[in-house]
């Protein structure tokens, strides 16, 4: 039913006044968000909301983020979109959206994508080294984005060469032979919380098998 609402006021639009179409398009858009309307409806109802500007407030207002970030993408205002997906803890898509198009948008600082990639790359060491399947993925490899700037690509190196040496050596051999700076700090303070957490660990287990057994 919902679907031949909108289908008819697209059809009829040219009958309709500007501001009623608008109204519908609105309507119809938080309908869709809601899993209401089949999703392969959206750009006609995108298509209702009126100009570039009227549709992104509409967006914004509504946290509509994925039709948000389309939008601001296909006006090449990346750096607008970059921030959309931070803003609303999408550090994934941020992370590839500012990977793919640092250079086209000057807007994007590469200082941020760097915290960013270092945030993500540690994300990915932590669920490696506790097994968590959500966050199974390598290390990006630095070839596939050889045009980006050079303080970007070097940071990703330096992860995607941390990621494989802790994976194929000794954990030992590797620490010994990082430089003194921020990956060496990052491992050892990663490896202190792993250890004062096993040893919590046995030490509750210690306390429960001691008091099972005075009991």
């Amino acid at each position: 039913m919902l679907e031949e609402v909108k289908l008819t006021t697209s059809r009829n639009r040219k009958h309709l006044d500007s501001s009623q179409t608008a109204a519908y398009g609105k309507l119809c858009a938080i309908l869709l968000s809601q899993g209401r309307i089949n999703t392969c409806l959206q750009e006609l109802i995108i298509d209702l909301l009126g100009n570039d500007n009227e549709k992104e407030d509409f967006f914004r207002k509504c946290k509509l983020t994925k039709p948000l970030v389309d939008l601001l993408v296909e006006k090449f205002e990346y750096g607008k979109a970059f921030r959309e997906l931070l803003l609303n803890r999408h550090p994934v898509e941020a992370l590839d959206l500012a990977l793919n198009h640092l250079q086209d948008d000057s807007s994007i600082q590469q200082h941020e994508v760097i915290v960013l990639l270092h945030y993500m790359e540690y994300r990915k060491l932590l669920a490696r080294l506790f097994r968590l399947s959500e966050f199974e993925a390598e290390a990006r490899i630095p070839d596939q984005f050889s045009a980006l700037p050079r303080n970007v690509l070097n940071a990703m190196r330096e992860w995607h060469s941390l990621s494989t040496n802790i994976w194929t050596r000794r954990l030992e051999d590797v620490f010994s032979e990082l430089k003194d700076g921020f990956h060496k700090d990052l491992l050892s303070l990663t490896v202190r919380l792993v250890f004062r957490a096993v040893l919590e660990l046995i030490e509750k287990s210690a306390s429960r098998l001691l008091f099972i057994g005075v009991s």
